[in-house]
């Protein structure tokens, strides 16, 4: 922490004893410090944070009572991932303007970063009070409350944003979000309707009505919300996702194919296009594509029983019995869940017919539970962060 901002945060004074300056030089000092502020800004624009911080600091050794230079270096802080350095700085901007709602705000921010929402609701909160008609700190505030699982609080600090501002989208998604998790799908689709309704070119709200489609098996409607979804945001991984989904579902397997291999070029660390493709493979009979993409993906961490599973598919295409029987069992090892719930999974071990009919045997039992293998990916909600 900066010997300036140490005073202003220890001391809880900073001095005002100045000797006079003439009205010429105190005019080309701020004249300095402004052309020094907008470097500054440029440099975080272009991602140049030791420059930034250079900046920020040389105002502040000209004058440590900016507060734009505060809240600067603790962006600067923030961005690095430095949140204990933050939130000095933006403590120091505090100090300076109580009465500031902004440094409030993003101390709030490194406070939910920080994963200590009970924090990050007081600065919100605070910040609020400075300004009631805020309604960015509406929205961080139901953004908490719904991660709390507060349903009623949330939308009630959304309804009271759409109050004074009837045209925030944002905050109708968000409730869009909140109908979702209480599973009211029927007024989750009102909401997102609403949007597309007032800005037909929202692909947020096109891309989460197209995946409610989806889910309903309406896959036409689905296709038609999703492409128009990526012809506004063309470098949206999850939309070109869940177009390929819709192909896939429609037949439409080379469509599908396309899509989905878009999807994966656009953010590498997604298994789950990696996996819908795989699938996609499987039905096209590309037994050997298939096969090449799964082996990779279960040296992975995540979706590893739904992986297995499909693996044992391959093999027992390829009449390869012994290594579909491995798959399904190392299917179960990766879903004790499933195994524990349905204990007839581990029967087929007891037949002695040889590997093919155990094989068929594992493949009839599991039939049985196709629903129970579903991609979980929690990246993918990155993607359209509402």
């Amino acid at each position: 922490m900066s010997q300036w901002n140490a005073k202003a945060k220890n001391t809880g004074e900073i001095s005002t004893t100045k000797l006079p300056v003439p009205p010429q030089v105190a005019n080309q000092i701020s004249r300095d410090l402004k052309t020094e502020m907008e470097n500054a800004r440029e440099h975080m624009k272009e991602n140049r944070f030791d420059d930034a911080l250079a900046s920020f600091e040389s105002v502040l050794n000209q004058n440590p009572e900016v507060v734009g230079a505060y809240i600067g270096i603790g962006n600067v802080h923030a961005r690095r991932g430095n949140y204990d350095e933050a939130l000095e700085y933006y403590a120091g901007a505090i100090h300076i303007n109580k009465e500031l709602p902004l440094p409030w705000m993003l101390s709030g921010t490194v406070y939910v970063n920080l994963g200590q929402p009970e924090k990050a609701l007081e600065r919100f909160q605070r910040a609020l009070q400075l300004n009631p008609n805020l309604g960015d700190a509406r929205l961080a505030i139901s953004r908490l409350y719904l991660r709390m699982e507060r349903y009623d609080e949330a939308k009630s600090s959304l309804d009271e944003a759409l109050r004074q501002n009837p045209q925030m989208e944002a905050a109708r998604l968000l409730r869009a979000k909140i109908y979702h998790h209480q599973g009211d799908i029927a007024a989750e689709m009102a909401e997102l309707e609403n949007v597309i309704s007032r800005n037909s070119s929202n692909w947020i709200a096109s891309t989460a009505l197209g995946r409610l489609y989806l889910m309903q098996e309406k896959y036409d409607a689905a296709l038609s919300l999703l492409n128009k979804a990526a012809e506004i945001k063309p470098d949206g991984a999850l939309i070109h996702f869940e177009i390929g989904r819709s192909c896939f579902a429609l037949g439409q397997y080379d469509l599908a194919v396309t899509a989905l291999i878009t999807a994966s070029e656009l953010n590498p660390d997604l298994d789950a296009p990696k996996i819908q493709l795989a699938q996609v493979y499987l039905a096209q009979e590309k037994l050997h594509e298939a096969r090449k993409l799964l082996v990779n993906l279960s040296c992975g961490t995540r979706n590893l029983a739904l992986i297995h599973r499909l693996l044992a598919d391959v093999c027992l295409q390829q009449e390869l019995y012994g290594d579909a029987i491995a798959e399904f069992q190392a299917t179960l090892i990766h879903d004790p869940l499933l195994l524990e719930q349905h204990p007839e999974l581990a029967a087929p071990v007891e037949i002695k017919d040889g590997d093919h009919a155990q094989a068929l045997a594992y493949h009839a039992a599991f039939a049985k539970h196709a629903s129970h293998f579903v991609l979980h990916d929690m990246s993918l909600e990155a993607d359209v962060d509402q």
